[in-house]
């Protein structure tokens, strides 16, 4: 392998728990839809997590879902709610050890970040956990129009910091996402099996280069597999 200049990483769920932000993020829905209830914020917040805990973040019409049965749903209260989940302001913290090794990686690597999602909430999310300190490019895929795994947004980051595929690697956790992204750019990956996606299967196509228990092994893989 090429010598490696770039690591690129994947946001949610690689480096913190995004759990911490969606928490945060449905209690100020729920505070939101309160008034119209004859429900409490506490219950109706609880019900909101146990609906996402059973559908998961790819399911697309989580609020529908639990407004109907509360006879809320309305369009407006619908994008109420998804005005509050992306206008959410929270307090996040890296996975234990991930700033230290941000520390060590940026004396030996540049260091990027490609993330999904509204692209106001993915900045108030690097906002939170402080990420502009040590990443640059910093590209979240909503300002593109677009999103993983289409590989625009890997090349773009790839120019931004002036490096070829080869010179690259990139680690996240998600096989549909961020493997299939990486490939299709050329770049090598590492999975990490942190998160909400950690038991989903890569596709048969897109394998991993390497995978990592958690993002905080990757020094040690470098030393053992790459030419700094």
């Amino acid at each position: 392998m090429a010598t490696i200049k770039l690591l690129l990483f994947d946001l949610d769920y690689t480096l913190y728990d995004m759990r911490q932000y969606l928490r945060g993020a449905f209690r100020d829905v729920a505070h939101a839809i309160a008034p119209d209830s004859d429900q409490p914020t506490e219950v109706l917040n609880a019900s909101l997590w146990a609906l996402w805990e059973e559908k998961g973040t790819d399911y697309g019409y989580l609020f529908n879902d639990w407004l109907t049965p509360l006879g809320l749903f309305t369009k407006t209260r619908l994008h109420r709610c998804i005005d509050v989940l992306h206008a959410h302001q929270p307090t996040l913290h890296f996975y234990p050890g991930v700033r230290a090794m941000l520390d060590t990686l940026r004396l030996s690597y540049q260091l990027g970040l490609i993330t999904d999602g509204s692209a106001r909430m993915q900045r108030h999310k690097i906002g939170a956990l402080g990420a502009e300190a040590w990443f640059d490019p910093i590209i979240i895929t909503a300002d593109y129009g677009t999103s993983k795994p289409d590989s625009v947004v890997f090349h773009q980051a790839l120019k931004r910091a002036s490096v070829s595929p080869d010179e690259t690697l990139y680690i996240g956790d998600r096989p549909s996402k961020d493997l299939v992204g990486a490939a299709e750019a050329g770049i090598a990956s590492v999975r990490v099996l942190t998160g909400e996606f950690k038991g989903q299967p890569h596709l048969p196509a897109y394998p991993p280069t390497y995978t990592l228990p958690s993002v905080i092994e990757l020094p040690n893989l470098l030393r053992e597999v790459m030419v700094p």
